[in-house]
Order: structure tokens, then sequence, then C-alpha cells
């Protein structure tokens, strides 16, 4: 990793709503999630 994030990445499907509050302490990035990527609600790993 070239640099550390000042704040940490997640990624959600399009048209979920994130309130504020998890905005302002989160990088969220809404992308097109295939079904077959979601495993028990998560992309990746809970860490």
């Amino acid at each position: 990793m070239k640099w550390q994030p000042e704040r940490p990445e997640i990624a959600v499907p399009r048209g979920r709503k994130v309130p504020d509050d998890v905005q302002k302490d989160l990088d969220v990035r809404w992308r097109h999630l295939a079904p077959a990527d979601v495993v028990d609600g998560w992309v990746t790993s809970p860490v």
C-alpha cells in the first residue's frame, strides 16, 4: 500500500441508503455488486 487511507473505504450496492453520520466516518463507494460476489451480506471479510 503506497499510502494509508484516512478513513476505511467500503463498497455498498447502488441505491442503498447510508446515513450521513456513517458517511462522515467511512469513505462510501456505491458499486454494482454481482450476487456471486456477496456472501452472507459481505463482499470481503468484516475485518
